[in-house]
């Protein structure tokens, strides 16, 4: 093979190199987005499952918007899986064709850095920035729906044991407009007045 030949087939395999490097690069972060994509519909579905659950406990008479909400999440969430999968099969196509002419190109003494291990370092990249927010946002819904509940729970549960032991029923108002319970602190045991006897009357809770 002639010098020239040589060169010009080097020269072709840089071409391809620097072809090969953009389309997998942006081939990463197309599907680096639709995966984010499923997740994000996947957690739109729990909501979904969530809610069509406490239909019954919060009497919503959408229930039934919510099951064709989730109808069609999960639709959405089987064409976006797809999507990635023929995206990752295309991948995989061209990093077999792409392997020969690397190691060509580092045979004949041609330094460059592999696209794959580009494409994984920006990956490492993308998921940690996304993985820094998501904990944010898991930490405010952690103190917002679950701290916060339990706070108020631990403090029914203490208002409600100092009721019992000093008869003081209004400690345990809990159908009162306030948005927290006061805690039960320095109250002092008073005897318990006799228990009304029947049923009591409830007035229009409206």
């Amino acid at each position: 093979v002639s010098t020239q030949s040589t060169w010009g087939l080097l020269d072709e395999r840089r071409r391809y190199l620097f072809a090969f490097r953009r389309y997998y690069l942006q081939a990463g972060e197309l599907i680096f987005r639709k995966q984010k994509r499923s997740e994000e519909v996947d957690r739109m579905i729990r909501n979904c499952e969530f809610q069509i659950d406490f239909c019954k406990e919060t009497l919503d008479p959408d229930l039934h918007r919510y099951r064709e909400q989730l109808r069609e999440l999960q639709l959405t969430r089987v064409e976006v899986l797809d999507r990635v999968r023929r995206l990752e099969v295309r991948a995989a196509e061209r990093v077999d064709q792409f392997q020969p002419h690397e190691e060509a190109l580092h045979a004949a003494g041609v330094e460059f850095e592999s696209p794959l291990l580009e494409q994984s370092e920006e990956a490492a990249d993308r998921r940690t920035k996304v993985l820094n927010q998501r904990m944010r946002f898991i930490e405010r819904d952690r103190e917002e729906l679950v701290d916060r509940e339990a706070a108020d729970i631990e403090t029914l549960n203490a208002n409600t044991k100092q009721a019992r032991l000093t008869g003081i029923s209004s400690l345990v108002h809990t159908l009162s407009p306030h948005k927290s319970l006061p805690r039960a602190h320095g109250y002092t045991a008073k005897k318990a007045s006799p228990a009304i006897k029947g049923k009591s009357r409830v007035g229009n809770m409206e």
